[in-house]
Formats: C-alpha cells, sequence, structure tokens
C-alpha cells in the first residue's frame, strides 16, 4: 500500500508542468530572513534566572522559528509566480480539413430489414448509422454535417467540428412515418449541396446513402428537383459526389436502389459510386472515401489548463501571517 501511494503520488505531480519556470529563481529570497537576523545584534531578556547560556534550542525560541516559517512563505510564492498548471482538456478551434456532408435515407424502407439476408439482423438504417459514426470518429479534423430524408430532406447538423455533438445527434434519427413517405433524392442534393456552399473549406464532398429509388411526393406545395440538375452543378461549387446504394443487390421484391440513376450522380458529380449489399461493404466504401479524401492540413487545438497558483499564494499568505503572529508573540525578537 505504501508504495502504491508513493507511486500514486509520484504520477500526480508528474502531471503537474511550470508555465514559467524561471520564477523559482526568486526562492533564493528564503535565505534573507536567516541573513537579516544575524546580522541584528541579539540580547536575551533579563530574567531572574541571570544570563544562562546560549544555544541551539534557546536560539530556536527566540527567532529561528517565525523566519523559518516565512522563508517556506517566499518558497510558496515563487512556486505560485512560477504558475504550476495540468492539462484540464483540449478544445478544436478551426480546421483547414475537407467539409464533408452526408444525406442519409430514412424513408421506411431503411428500417425493419437487413442490408442483406443471413444472420445479421440490424435495419440498413442501424447499419448505416453506425458505420457513420465510426467514419466520424475516424476524421477529427474535418468538418462533417448529416442530413436525412424521406418524402422531405431535413438538416439535422451543419458542417461542424464539434464531433460530439454530431454522433450525438445520430442517435435521435428515426424512419420516416406515414406523413413523410418518399424518397426525395433531389431535395436532399440540394440540401446538402447548399449546406456545403456556405462552409469555407480547399475541398468539399457530398456522400449519399439510399435503398430507394427517386420518389418525391406528389403534391401542389412543393416543387420536386430533378436529382441530376443537382449533381451537375455540385462540381461548379467544388464540391464531389460520392453515393453508395444499400441493400442486397439480387432482392425480388422491387424495393431496390436506383442503381443506374446513382450511378449516373456520380459521374455528373465527379465522383464515384458504391454498392454496399451488406455492413462490411458499406465500411469499405467508407474507409475508400476516407482513404480518397485525406488532408494534409490539421486543425488548430487550444489545450485548457488548471491553474494551481492560487493554492500556493494562499498557503504563503496563511505562512506569512503565522510568522508575523509568532513573531510578535512568544517568538518574538528582543532588542
Amino acid at each position: 500500500m505504501g508504495a502504491q501511494a508513493v507511486n500514486s503520488a509520484l504520477q500526480a505531480l508528474q502531471s503537474w508542468t511550470l508555465a514559467d519556470p524561471w520564477a523559482l529563481s526568486l526562492s533564493v529570497l528564503a535565505l534573507a530572513p536567516w541573513l537579516v537576523t544575524r546580522r541584528r545584534d541579539q540580547l536575551s531578556w533579563p530574567t531572574i534566572d541571570a544570563f544562562p547560556a546560549r544555544s541551539w534550542v534557546r536560539d530556536l525560541r527566540l527567532w529561528r522559528v517565525p523566519d523559518g516559517i516565512l522563508s517556506l512563505a517566499i518558497l510558496a510564492f515563487a512556486v505560485a509566480l512560477a504558475r504550476p498548471q495540468k492539462v484540464g482538456g483540449t478544445e478544436r478551434l478551426n480546421s483547414q480539413g475537407i467539409a464533408i456532408e452526408f444525406a442519409l435515407d430514412r424513408s421506411s424502407s431503411m428500417t425493419g430489414k437487413p442490408m442483406s439476408p443471413g444472420p445479421e439482423t440490424a435495419s440498413r438504417l442501424a447499419s448505416a448509422i453506425d458505420t457513420f459514426d465510426a467514419f466520424v470518429a475516424a476524421r477529427p479534423d474535418d468538418l462533417i454535417g448529416l442530413v436525412t430524408f424521406a418524402g422531405s430532406a431535413t438538416r439535422l447538423c451543419a458542417p461542424t467540428l464539434d464531433h460530439a455533438f454530431l454522433r450525438e445527434a445520430t442517435r435521435s434519427i428515426r424512419p420516416s412515418g406515414p406523413g413523410d413517405a418518399g424518397t426525395n433524392i433531389g431535395h436532399a442534393l440540394a440540401l446538402a449541396l447548399g449546406e456545403l456552399r456556405a462552409v469555407n473549406s480547399q475541398r468539399k464532398v457530398l456522400v449519399l446513402l439510399t435503398d430507394g429509388r427517386n420518389e418525391p411526393p406528389q403534391d401542389a406545395l412543393s416543387t420536386p428537383i430533378a436529382p441530376e440538375d443537382v449533381a451537375r452543378l455540385a462540381p461548379s461549387f467544388g464540391v464531389i459526389l460520392y453515393t453508395i446504394a444499400i441493400g442486397a443487390p439480387d432482392k425480388e421484391d422491387g424495393d431496390r436502389a436506383d442503381v443506374a440513376l446513382l450511378k449516373t450522380l456520380a459521374a455528373l458529380g465527379r465522383g464515384k459510386f458504391y454498392e454496399a449489399s451488406e455492413p462490411a461493404d458499406l465500411l469499405r466504401a467508407y474507409h475508400e472515401i476516407d482513404s480518397l479524401e485525406r488532408s494534409s492540413l490539421v486543425s488548430i487545438v487550444r489545450t485548457r489548463y488548471l491553474e494551481g497558483y492560487p493554492v500556493w499564494i494562499g498557503m504563503g499568505l496563511a505562512l506569512l501571517l503565522l510568522s508575523r503572529v509568532l513573531a510578535s508573540g512568544p517568538y518574538r525578537h528582543q532588542p
């Protein structure tokens, strides 16, 4: 137990650093009280015991205790000036990496069905969310945003470096209900492209994930947007478009991604098309996009420090007060 306590104490000390170590040179001033007192003429106060022989015990009683405490106070102030501190966390302030916007299909076809027949039981939407989370965790220096869509598109999170918030937001994704039926790919691409246009980044990427066909709602309140028109605009805004078809390619139920359309969109957007029939395929697609869209620039990180100097200042003041109380009391200097 004793060795463990010592090791713990040493590790705790190693976590502290000094912001201004030069201030420790002021610790030589701790000798000042001793030197000043030694130069002062001392005369024991006469008592009925006459003049007893001087001894180190009597010297300690007369003046060394207050001066010793005063020296400790000076040492504490010197340590405070050196500003002991330890890392209390980091915060990313800015990034010059890539801006990546995802458009994720959350239509009813994305839930309740695994990506491919077999022992895998997670729905396509759950698999897409899990792999998206892993992708975000692997790219801390990039602005990443997310748009979800079914019959209409919704911005879930604007491109951000706050990936903790983004990953938390993805946990709130739910499949669409009866009032939001459809798969409005054109609206989703237009909203995602608009998000990227507002970002100041040297490289911009848009990733579309869907298991269906472009089936916007047919009502008088909205005008359908052709996905091809949006894909043609992407390169002019400096955006590369990747498309991913989710689901087994040999399904016979007719509920299958429009591969021809997704290939066309990727070609118009100067990107690449991927087909993911199982979670491993989706992960490989993300890994390839990750390797293709790498930035050599890094983000600016601000380190937050926990300052320890207030404790040392308080300790120094307490010792200074104690030394003055003792010097004016039982340990006072006698002329």
